[in-house]
């Protein structure tokens, strides 16, 4: 029961219900779900819950037990009050119940399935809008007076453009990893569902998503058997999809390594603000300004109308230096959670859990990626992944025990 409240859980937060269906906002239909989750594993007690949580577990909750007892040393604790602690609860529920709920491998293959299919809704959603009524969702600057559109996420899905490319490159790190495991026809849903992706990360006009996107595209490439043939099809959908742009689009996509485009600008505007960023920091390096107010020290101290879009940055901003260092640590730990399961899975022979590591692999290396080019600290990925990554070295462990005994026998 516990797991199938986390799925209506997932499909609550990503496709934002309360905003779609007023009546379940005004009942706070997300909060109802993470009670019901934790009543489900904690009153009822369900058999194959798992309760003891790993090493990356405790230093996590170690982090939430710093935030709170550094209430009185930062600069803006009610903030930290009134919506800091809110919004971090809702991500970092991700870890404990991904850990706690999903405890099989078709458990595993269900929750990704509903967690793409999530994600791909919230991509096809405004393509779709884009198609029928020239929706576009946002905008930027491009120097010289023009002004380029960009695809941002549905009206029901406030995210800016590069939120939705990162979202479009979250699909793309799972669905083409996961396809061989679907059957036929959703096989051929998957594949052909990947173009309408990628195309839509092209509308975004997101840098940092297309590097996102070449990272993934790398990691894929090298876990595959078929390396040749993928990556002369990656260079020439490239080069095809590049040539097929417009003037404004190609030189936005330039302007990732050349000065002598329209948008290098506000590159260089990016590289600027990490140096605003760091005197924000050091307002109050220790401690920092309080969890959830990257957005208001920018604004009252950066003067600057954006959080910090830099993951370093944002996590000293709130959490300063000591919370960092515990943050750091838990990355770290998630991390080494992932390469040891996914060397073990590869000695199992499983090819099936063997797919979906790579799929969360693939994803590691978004993650990584956006460490530079977007705040994270409240946001669910890394939570996500941690909890993944401890499922995927539980249920690798359970092949080599069971080999072991079959072995012996």
């Amino acid at each position: 029961m516990a797991f199938v409240f986390y799925l209506l859980y997932v499909t609550s937060y990503f496709l934002h219900l309360g905003m779609r269906l007023p009546a379940l906002g005004s009942i706070r239909i997300d909060l109802i779900l993470v009670v019901l989750t934790t009543a489900s594993l904690v009153l009822l007690k369900e058999k194959d819950g798992q309760f003891r949580l790993d090493r990356s577990g405790v230093i996590l909750l170690g982090l939430l037990s710093y935030v709170v007892a550094s209430l009185p040393f930062v600069q803006w604790p009610g903030s930290v009050m009134r919506f800091g602690l809110e919004n971090y609860f809702k991500v970092i529920v991700f870890y404990f119940f991904t850990v706690m709920t999903v405890t099989s491998e078709p458990r595993l293959k269900t929750f990704i399935v509903v967690f793409v299919a999530c994600q791909a809704f919230r991509v096809l959603e405004p393509m779709y809008l884009h198609w029928t009524t020239g929706y576009w969702g946002d905008n930027t600057f491009m120097g010289e007076g023009e002004m380029m559109d960009r695809l941002a996420g549905s009206p029901y899905d406030v995210i800016n453009p590069n939120g939705l490319a990162y979202v479009a490159v979250t699909v793309v790190a799972y669905l083409y990893p996961l396809c061989p495991l679907l059957p036929g026809a959703l096989k051929v849903v998957g594949y052909t569902t990947l173009p309408a992706i990628v195309y839509a990360l092209v509308l975004t006009g997101s840098r940092s998503g297309m590097l996102g996107l070449i990272g993934v595209a790398a990691a894929i490439i090298l876990t595959s058997r078929k390396r040749a043939l993928l990556l002369a099809a990656a260079g020439i959908a490239a080069l095809v999809t590049f040539q097929n742009l417009g003037e404004l689009q190609q030189e936005r996509y330039l302007s990732i390594y050349r000065d002598d485009v329209r948008g290098a600008s506000t590159a260089q505007g990016r590289i600027d603000g990490l140096v605003k960023d760091f005197e924000v920091v050091m307002n109050s390096p220790i401690f920092g300004h309080g969890l959830g107010t990257s957005l208001e020290a920018n604004y009252n101290i950066g003067q600057s109308v954006f959080r910090s879009h830099n993951l370093v940055m944002e996590v000293l901003q709130e959490i300063g230096l000591v919370g960092f260092i515990i943050f750091v640590y838990y990355i770290a730990s998630v991390i080494r959670n992932y390469v040891y399961a996914f060397k073990e899975i590869i000695q199992t022979g499983n090819n099936q859990l063997l797919y979906m590591a790579k799929a969360v692999g693939a994803w590691l290396t978004l993650l990584l990626i956006f460490i530079i080019f977007s705040y994270g600290l409240s946001s669910y990925s890394w939570y996500l992944f941690g909890g993944l990554s401890v499922v995927l070295m539980r249920l690798s462990k359970d092949h080599v025990n069971t080999r072991r005994i079959t072995a012996t026998l």
